[in-house]
């Protein structure tokens, strides 16, 4: 899971809808350093969260809507 090391940047919300639930996490401060303001950092999130062999119309993809630094 995502580790809370900037309590006020990097917060990444999730929202279940079908479970109508929200948690809240952080990234971590080296993915800030690293990617921050880039497609780049999106790009890792999906990757890391997405399970292997899931087709694109599978129920279990999600969306991301993301708001970028820049």
């Amino acid at each position: 899971m995502l580790h809370l090391s900037i309590p006020v940047k990097g917060a990444v919300v999730f929202v279940d809808l079908e479970r109508q639930e929200i948690r809240k996490a952080y990234l971590s401060r080296a993915m800030l350093r690293d990617f921050l303001g880039g497609r780049g950092g999106n790009m890792v999130l999906l990757y890391n969260l997405l399970e292997d062999g899931l087709d694109a119309l599978n129920p279990g993809v999600f969306h991301l809507f993301l708001a970028q630094a820049f």
